[in-house]
């Protein structure tokens, strides 16, 4: 018996009702047989269609056997008489065609027809058999389908997957540019075939733009909407697709990235208990990262970051057209190789240190605040590594899942050391203190007598974040991603960050252990492919914030409890391309929250202590990508703000402390319907009223209820 999960795999009409999906036939009928009878041909009506060995169709085709069956219908091995040509028939699920059916029917076939090129499997003929069943013939592959290959040997290698969806995009750029829609990309639809004389797996793309044809009866999409109708396969369905809105190219990246990602882990990225659940997983709910989903699969950074962006849920946040995406592939295969032509050197001195305990969105230990403490007592270090925001390199970054590791040093108080208390004596300094190798790999050779401060790597195929004092000699393997923590050498001599190459660090902090100046801020500049900018300290003016778009990759930007004002940050001009900003106790950050209404990748914001209004929470509620959400300690929020924050779709997590509201917010709490981590202060409220919030938020399963100091289990 197959399993729900292949069930929802198949190509179906549903009819959609408010809280149900009903599996169709195409002339409205219900299904009358199982899933497994009709792979079958037992027990129903369907099955009733099949061709007989050695019945001829349209006077030419000489049924040989049957090859299999799907969702919208059976495919036969047939000969064409005439040309004495094996070829392969494939009949539509269809009942009934009228006049103008029939002839909406030949126009799209035509259409299909004129596709040519090797990444689409060449569709020869079309026609009406017995029973008024409507056939195309295409050209005969030897081979198997990516879903029989990933259900016999589990999930693909990197390499292999690139290889095959690479060609896939092919595909998929010839036809966009004819403006045909394939509708159902899955990996049942695309086939490798067996390796031809040079080694090589040529894959096609398989019925290519046969989901319209299948619909039949006259429906387009516009008529589908109107009747509650939608076509496709469950697992595989854009956002818009099972909404039953008119679909465009970028339905066909969505589903292009829903292969993707199974080819990689050997899963769909989202599977609910039926149709329907699916279905509103895919309009709401963010798929695991790739390394969640797999955690031995060692994926690449940009590879994370390329699914995100296919998975994103608004249609715009995805790529501008296939053309990009092959481009994008294209640089990923090259990556790939890069990565494993060359063995990774040993991990040698100084002694790494895994960091193991990864902690989930919402799940941060022990920070309990009350209104009467400190700023100082009460600032959040959050430590963004590599290993986390280079998931969001791209623009797509909100369809990612963002953990949250521990911060990897006890921070405490503020050293204010004078800059003229440098150490009596310096050596020799080489121009860059890291040194290319052979292999694309490279060496940092710090001179003795100097520690810049911490260096955290993640390191391609490691399972763990390593840990380095940066001095003396650290090898980094190609593809090493290097996390600096800057130290008090570093805060006495700022020139010292000039003696790294532009593109040595993809991660820098520069911690509240010291008061940084402009002469430190001045450094941040040169560093071209930084991802992640925390700065603990400091004075931020105008200024500083203008130079940061010499930064094109900055993608997470930390200043909480810096000296600045919301208005400086709107000097960036890239700061609605971030994913992530952390501007706890910044002064007027309502000025800069009006400049990033309605942005399109942003995952997670924190304003503690922000002074935020109802109003606030408005214009945040317009960037429906955020996940993550932290306004503790903003007493003028009310419920009704909260409400706003109600409509985005995808939020996890919630942190509320210290708003000091009552049970009057949870109705408005039961709206959040993909919430899975809240912090509340629930002050004094009664037993009944803490059982009826953990009532109304069934899936929630991290909720943390505060109050005062002490958190209540």
């Amino acid at each position: 018996m197959p399993s729900e999960r292949e069930d929802l795999a198949l190509s179906r009409t549903f009819r959609v009702t408010e809280a149900t999906a009903t599996p169709l036939d195409f002339f409205g009928a219900g299904f009358s047989k199982s899933a497994d009878a009709e792979r079958r041909g037992t027990d129903g009506a369907a099955g009733d269609q099949w061709l007989d060995e050695n019945a001829l169709i349209d006077g030419k085709y000489k049924v040989l056997a049957r090859l299999g069956s799907g969702g919208m219908g059976d495919v036969y091995r047939v000969r064409h008489l005439q040309l004495q040509r094996d070829e392969a028939l494939k009949t539509l699920k269809n009942t009934g065609l009228d006049m103008e059916s029939w002839q909406r029917f030949q126009r799209e076939a035509q259409a299909i027809a004129k596709l040519n090129c090797l990444q689409i499997v060449h569709v020869f003929d079309f026609g009406i058999g017995e029973k008024n069943v409507p056939f195309y013939t295409m050209e005969l592959l030897d081979g198997q389908s990516l879903a029989d290959k990933i259900t016999q040997q589990g999930a693909l290698k990197q390499a292999q997957a690139l290889s095959y969806f690479e060609q896939v995009a092919r595909g998929l750029v010839h036809a966009h540019k004819m403006n045909i829609v394939h509708r159902d990309i899955k990996p049942a639809n695309i086939f490798v075939c067996n390796p031809d004389r040079s080694g090589k797996e040529i894959v096609k793309l398989v019925d290519f733009g046969i989901a319209k044809l299948a619909t039949g009866n006259g429906l387009d999409s516009q008529k589908l909407t109107g009747t509650g109708l939608i076509f496709g396969s469950p697992l595989y369905m854009s956002p818009e697709q099972s909404l039953g809105q008119p679909l465009a190219a970028k339905s066909d990246q969505y589903s292009f990235g829903c292969s993707l990602y199974q080819a990689l882990t050997g899963a769909p990225p989202l599977a609910g208990r039926n149709a329907f659940a699916t279905m509103l997983m895919h309009q709401n709910q963010i798929p695991l990262k790739l390394s969640q989903s797999l955690p031995h699969g060692h994926f690449s950074d940009r590879m994370e970051a390329f699914v995100a962006r296919l998975l994103a849920k608004d249609p715009e946040a995805r790529y501008p057209s296939f053309a990009d995406i092959l481009e994008e592939l294209n640089l990923l295969i090259e990556q790939d190789a890069k990565d494993f032509s060359i063995s990774s050197p040993s991990l040698s001195p100084p002694q790494p240190v895994p960091v193991s305990g990864r902690t989930a969105p919402g799940a941060a230990s022990g920070h309990q605040t009350t209104g009467s403490t400190s700023i100082a007592a009460n600032r959040k270090i959050r430590t963004f590594h590599l290993v986390t925001a280079l998931v969001l390199l791209s623009a797509a970054a909100a369809a990612s899942v963002l953990v949250i590791f521990p911060s990897a040093f006890n921070i405490t108080g503020t050293k204010k050391l004078p800059l003229k208390a440098k150490a009596q004596s310096r050596p020799e300094l080489p121009q860059y203190f890291s040194v290319i190798e052979p292999g694309g790999g490279k060496k940092f050779v710090f001179p003795p007598g100097i520690e810049l401060g911490k260096l955290e790597l993640t390191i391609p195929h490691a399972p763990s974040l390593f840990k380095y004092q940066a001095r003396g000699n650290v090898d980094l393997p190609p593809g090493t991603k290097v996390h600096l923590i800057a130290g008090q050498e570093v805060y006495l001599h700022p020139d010292l960050l000039s003696h790294f190459r532009n593109d040595d660090l993809l991660s820098l902090t520069f911690p509240d252990d010291f008061e940084w100046t402009d002469l430190h801020l001045a450094q941040i500049k040169r560093f071209k492919r930084l991802n992640v900018l925390q700065l603990k300290a400091g004075s931020l003016n105008a200024s500083f914030f203008d130079a940061l778009n010499a930064l094109p990759d900055l993608i997470v930007l930390d200043i909480s409890g810096c000296k600045t004002d919301g208005k400086n940050l709107l000097k960036f001009k890239r700061l609605k391309n971030l994913a992530t900003v952390n501007a706890d106790y910044v002064a007027n950050v309502p000025y800069m929250i009006e400049g990033i209404v309605g942005a399109k990748t942003m995952f997670d914001l924190s304003f503690i202590g922000c002074a935020l209004t109802d109003h606030d929470l408005q214009n945040i509620s317009t960037i429906k990508s955020l996940a993550i959400i932290t306004i503790e300690n903003n007493p003028k929020i009310t419920p009704a703000g909260l409400d706003f924050l109600s409509t985005l779709p995808g939020l996890q997590t919630l942190d509320i402390r210290d708003i000091k509201m009552g049970p009057e917010c949870i109705p408005v709490l039961h709206k959040f319907k993909t919430l899975a981590h809240l912090k509340i202060s629930v002050g004094n409220w009664t037993p009944e009223q803490r059982q009826a919030l953990v009532t109304a938020l069934p899936n929630c399963h991290d909720l943390k209820e505060y109050s005062g100091i002490d958190k209540i289990d």
